[in-house]
């Protein structure tokens, strides 16, 4: 019995190993880098999806928010409340009843809106209930509602500054910041 030659034997073993480790590491290293590069694709598009949704949200918020400024426009609230049966302390009460509950329907926004534009907001609020206050305080008490609308009307030309426009116009500026991104 002839013995095996050892030499031809490794080198048979290396002839056909060395090859398919090649092959092995060629595979391992393009699907490790497949991989990576999957994972990757997959944050990012998750991050571009989460963005999107966010974005949503927060025009959201932005339309709410023009719709509460809109809604606590003084010209809107008599259009809205307005009847001659109401005395001017009726009309006063039932406007800034309106404004406070617009107010806290819409509370929630803040948390998609800038600390700067929500002070705008609230400031479009106080400065909308102290127009209404203000034109009922220079009304005798026996004054009607019609009587009370020609005064804020009269006051809005004074102040030339519709606070709730003023409020719009920071809306607007803040959402097309958005886009711009």
């Amino acid at each position: 019995m002839q013995e095996p030659n050892w030499g031809l034997l490794i080198a048979d073993v290396i002839k056909y190993t060395i090859p398919a480790l090649i092959v092995f590491l060629t595979i391992y290293f393009l699907g490790k880098q497949f991989f990576t590069q999957q994972t990757q694709q997959k944050i990012l598009d998750d991050r571009m999806q989460h963005r999107d949704k966010s974005m949503t949200i927060k025009l959201q918020a932005y339309e709410r928010l023009v719709l509460f400024c809109d809604r606590i426009d003084v010209v809107n609230l008599a259009l809205r409340l307005s009847s001659k049966d109401l005395s001017a302390d009726d009309m006063m009460n039932a406007m800034l009843i309106s404004v406070q509950k617009e107010f806290e329907h819409n509370l929630a926004q803040q948390i998609y809106v800038s600390d700067k534009l929500w002070q705008i907001i609230s400031q479009a609020k106080t400065g909308t209930i102290n127009l209404i206050t203000a034109a009922k305080s220079e009304l005798p008490s026996s004054a009607s509602a019609t009587d009370l609308l020609n005064a804020i009307s009269k006051k809005m030309n004074e102040i030339k500054m519709n606070p709730a426009e003023t409020a719009k116009s920071a809306l607007r500026s803040e959402a097309s910041q958005l886009f711009n991104m």
